[in-house]
């Protein structure tokens, strides 16, 4: 059996594989799949599969959708997917559908409630929109039992059309998502050599170059004007940010990491927010950074945007090497 990712009493959420394109195919035709989500319609077996393909390669994408079968544990038979579909900005959008033939049992929202909490916690999202057609009131009515909030009723672009259109906001209000409160973030000094320890546990470890490592990291560690380090409740170090500032216009983030045993903890953002607010605060202070292509989802997530007026003078010399 594929790895499965979560499950209740009723349901299994799992990854898909070949086998399941008839399946597929056989309930994205229904009346309603065609209606509210005519891009997620497969005419025939061979659509269904080669969609599955895709799907499959693309679990952990953070540019790709995150599509679940869910199965029905009495009759072990797929009954409909729920998704994470991202749609810009650091935003992603729950989707889901079930087969016409098994609605109007709470299927749809029993996978919802179980599919949201595991996906935003595997990236870290705070929140989640729903968007659905104003007309598509189980919709509607799935997204209100597990708890998102309406945000505007109003005509909108809907499936290439101009049409009613319901945007609704999921925020978990559970002290699970939010950071363990064992965590500390303090002012600290790193010494070389616990830094150096502490890059060898995050991605932060490849992002210098390999000439004189060793002599400037500790100059790095001395002249930084933020250093800021994340504890956990026996006092390892799990969140470091290291940052210039003038504490008057400008704040130029140089590190930002986290362990990568406690990622998704929301550990980095409570990082970017004291530095903020120890540099003057988001009124005064402009943030900038160079930002890792796998991070800027999370950047984004923060408001930060790209810039077109930095400028650069570089000619270091530079060999990719990692901390180990």
């Amino acid at each position: 059996m594929k790895s499965i990712l979560t499950e209740t009493d009723r349901l299994v959420i799992k990854e898909f594989d070949e086998s399941m394109a008839q399946a597929v195919h056989e309930l994205s035709v229904d009346e309603n799949n065609r209606r509210f989500q005519p891009d997620e319609v497969f005419e025939t077996v061979e659509d269904a599969r080669q969609a599955i393909v895709y799907l499959s390669a693309n679990y952990g994408n953070v540019d790709a959708p995150q599509v679940y079968p869910v199965i029905l544990k009495e009759k072990r038979c797929n009954i409909g997917h729920v998704e994470l579909v991202p749609i810009g900005a650091g935003e992603w959008e729950i989707g889901y559908h079930i087969g016409e033939a098994f609605t109007r049992k709470g299927y749809a929202s029993e996978a919802v409630k179980a599919f949201l909490p595991v996906m935003m916690k595997q990236f870290g999202l705070d929140y989640v929109m729903g968007i659905c057609a104003a007309e598509n009131v189980a919709s509607r009515g799935v997204m209100e039992k597990c708890g998102f909030v309406k945000e505007y009723e109003d005509n909108a672009m809907y499936h290439g059309e101009l049409r009613p259109t319901c945007r609704y906001r999921f925020t978990p209000k559970t002290e699970e998502h939010a950071m363990n409160k064992a965590i500390k973030i303090e002012n600290h000094r790193f010494t070389p050599e616990e830094y150096i320890d502490f890059l060898k546990r995050t991605d932060l470890g490849s992002q210098y170059p390999k000439e004189r490592f060793e002599e400037r990291i500790p100059k790095l560690l001395v002249n930084v004007s933020v250093s800021l380090a994340a504890f956990d409740e026996n006092g390892k170090i799990v969140g470091a940010l290291l940052g210039l500032t003038d504490f008057a216009y400008w704040l130029y983030v140089t590190d930002l990491g986290v362990d990568r045993d406690y990622t998704h903890q929301g550990i980095g953002r409570a990082l970017m927010k004291t530095a903020h607010e120890i540099a003057g605060g988001e009124k005064d202070i402009a943030v900038y950074l160079i930002a890792n292509e796998n991070a800027v989802p999370f950047y984004q997530k923060l408001g930060m945007k790209f810039s077109d007026d930095v400028m650069q003078y570089n000619h270091i010399e530079w060999t990719e090497f990692t901390v180990e």
